[in-house]
């Protein structure tokens, strides 16, 4: 609801009784922009949203700043006029020129948001043009190149886009790909969290600053079950000096790795001491699930000396 029309009716009253009317009828997204109608459309929906109707809704505006003094005047008086302290998403308006996406970086624009953002203004970042969608792909190629990512991304979809200069066949596909991207990397970071808190509860190690080390070109080369962060796993330095050796290798890895075992064995046979200590900084072991624990060999150059034999292909 909103848009450049909601500042067409002669009075305002009208105006408001129209968004009031949405709102109760289950419309919440409420669009606007800091240059519709001269801003007297901020200003009639900033009254429409009075009386607890502000927080029924998500709250949209957009800006036309291409320099960072620009923005930020912007979005206060974007927030003045709308009567409220936060506005959920802030949009850069009107990206269809080429040159735009690099305005939009290299002149301090992406620098207010951020500021705004983190003073509280405002929620959430986007983007929107209705001219041509070489410019949005244009602003996701620099977007990447700067390793940012927006929040939203508006454009024309109807009947006709289709049929030429397609934004549905062109932009949105790759949006949906970054989305699920965000996703997957926003639920790894969740259940590593996870794993840290339940690791904490029952007062094991904290995870050790390579435990994700362990990745390839290919992908992820361990067990789906045995990773950093699923079902309460993780990778953590070797063992403290003063744990028994037999604490050092359970009984199911011992049976699972029987090569490390005995070679194990055999270093504590030479040394009087465990094979796995604290300080040699060769090993890390899989622990807070024995069951499906195996220990990994990281020879690192903070020792001098020889510890486990190279792992074989299939442990990798």
């Amino acid at each position: 609801m909103g848009g450049y029309h909601i500042g067409v009716p002669k009075d305002e009253q009208e105006s408001m009784r129209l968004i009031r009317s949405a709102i109760d009828r289950g419309i919440t997204f409420m669009d606007n922009c800091w240059d519709y109608m001269d801003g007297k459309c901020e200003v009639w929906m900033g009254k429409a949203l009075r009386d607890g109707y502000r927080q029924k809704v998500f709250l949209m505006t957009k800006f036309d700043g291409r320099t960072k003094a620009a923005t930020a005047k912007q979005i206060d008086e974007s927030l003045q006029r709308l009567q409220t302290d936060r506005v959920d998403l802030m949009q850069y308006h009107e990206n269809i020129r080429m040159e735009d996406p690099d305005r939009f970086f290299n002149e301090g624009v992406v620098d207010a948001l951020l500021d705004a953002k983190k003073a509280g203004k405002i929620r959430y970042i986007g983007f929107t043009g209705h001219k041509d969608p070489v410019v949005h792909l244009r602003m996701l190629e620099v977007a990447k190149a700067h390793n940012f990512h927006f929040d939203s991304a508006q454009m024309p979809l109807n009947i006709l886009d289709a049929q030429f200069r397609s934004f549905a066949h062109d932009v949105v596909p790759k949006l949906v790909e970054q989305r699920d991207r965000g996703a997957r990397n926003e639920a790894d970071v969740r259940r590593r969290a996870a794993a840290e808190r339940a690791r904490h509860r029952r007062g094991m190690p904290a995870l050790c600053a390579h435990a994700a080390d362990f990745r390839s070109d290919h992908g992820d080369h361990r067990p789906e079950d045995s990773r950093p962060g699923i079902r309460g796993c993780a990778y953590v330095q070797a063992v403290d000096r003063g744990r028994s050796f037999r604490r050092c290798w359970p009984r199911r890895a011992r049976r699972r790795f029987p090569a490390n075992w005995r070679h194990s064995k055999r270093r504590r046979g030479r040394t009087g001491r465990p094979a796995i200590r604290s300080g040699w900084g060769s090993c890390s072991t899989l622990v807070a699930a024995w069951d499906r624990a195996s220990p990994i060999c990281r020879p690192r150059p903070s020792s001098s000396r020889s510890t486990f034999p190279p792992l074989r292909d299939s442990w990798r």
